[in-house]
């Protein structure tokens, strides 16, 4: 995110409370499950693994992805509410200078609330595309070069910090290792997990009244979030926090014209030691990295549902698709995981 990061899972909460203030979502009850739509050949390259208890996420660059205005909602919209704010306003330098800072190196995976949409499968055209459902409070996710999934991992992480932030940026149950760091400037820390990251994706912000309510949300709750962050209060965790917080709210907006994508987005920042892939879309090269996701529970599957979608070879497709899920452990997870077709028709298919 930028070199004085703030922990990945606490950014997400944040993230996940100012949607919800804004959008004013009551508490939920029960399971909620997030759908990632894809194609045949994706689905395939996702559950290459599933027969291992695990799948794969492929989170791609915001400015490569379809939409080359991805980012451009959340800019407009800050400088739009910085152009309002008195010049000697402290809120709006802090806002200027995230928003000159914002490095757009964000990678998005992306969701509906919706299993079966009609205006996702158009995109497929006659040929099936799939939905694959999600519980990410069921799961967890390792995109680290050196991510190791068990039950005894042992990483390191190299951290660039000013040295004003060290006290406030490390917590008491790191252990530090300067042993290879370059004393002042960096400094290297080991912590003992058998956990990966945990996963919260974010709802879309999508009218102009959402993204202001969730702005001002976020301006407001500087003082609580800094205790949850371990911050010390002062000018430069201000700018830490600024920082971190606006580069996660820009691609959570969206314009209202996709409001019926109901989308959520899993966002994610890669550092130097997060792995770079590349592939051709359209007439681009996508930047992206392999997310695994495995469940908390390492003798359950990560997904929970899988439904095909309209097209000429709906039937083969379903067939073929119980068969992979059935062959995990001869079928023992397939009653914990639905399989289900669509019932949606596209005109003329």
């Amino acid at each position: 995110m930028n070199e004085e990061f703030l922990k990945y899972d606490i950014i997400c909460k944040i993230l996940n409370d100012t949607v919800k203030d804004a959008k004013k979502i009551a508490p939920r009850t029960g399971k909620k499950f997030f759908y990632h739509y894809t194609s045949i050949a994706g689905f395939l390259l996702m559950m290459k693994d599933i027969r291992d208890k695990k799948c794969y996420l492929f989170p791609g660059n915001t400015q490569y992805q379809n939409d080359a205005n991805e980012l451009f909602e959340g800019e407009k919209f800050i400088g739009a509410y910085i152009e309002q704010k008195n010049t000697r306003d402290q809120t709006k330098q802090l806002l200027e200078k995230s928003l000159n800072h914002f490095s757009k190196n964000v990678y998005i995976a992306c969701f509906s609330s919706d299993r079966d949409m009609l205006e996702q499968w158009k995109y497929y055209g006659k040929n099936c595309g799939l939905s694959i459902g999600f519980d990410f409070n069921e799961c967890e996710g390792f995109w680290k070069k050196d991510a190791k999934i068990s039950d005894d991992e042992v990483y390191t992480r190299k951290v660039e910090i000013d040295t004003d932030a060290i006290t406030s940026l490390i917590t008491n149950d790191d252990e530090l290792d300067f042993s290879d760091a370059d004393i002042p400037m960096t400094i290297s820390y080991s912590q003992k997990t058998r956990k990966g990251n945990n996963l919260r994706p974010i709802e879309v912000l999508y009218t102009d009244d959402e993204k202001r309510k969730a702005l001002e949300y976020i301006i407001k709750g500087y003082d609580n979030d800094i205790k949850k962050l371990g911050l010390i209060d002062s000018d430069k965790s201000k700018e830490i926090y600024y920082n971190n917080i606006i580069a996660s709210f820009i691609p959570i907006c969206k314009n209202n014209y996709f409001a019926h994508e109901k989308e959520s987005r899993l966002l994610f920042f890669p550092t130097n030691d997060t792995p770079m892939l590349y592939r051709e879309k359209g007439s681009r090269i996508l930047p992206y990295f392999k997310c695994t996701i495995v469940n908390k529970d390492k003798d359950k599957l990560p997904i929970k549902s899988v439904t095909v979608g309209p097209g000429a070879n709906q039937n083969l497709v379903f067939n073929a698709v119980i068969n992979m899920i059935e062959g995990t452990e001869s079928g023992r997870f397939y009653s914990e995981t639905i399989c289900e077709k669509s019932l949606k028709k596209i005109l003329g298919k």
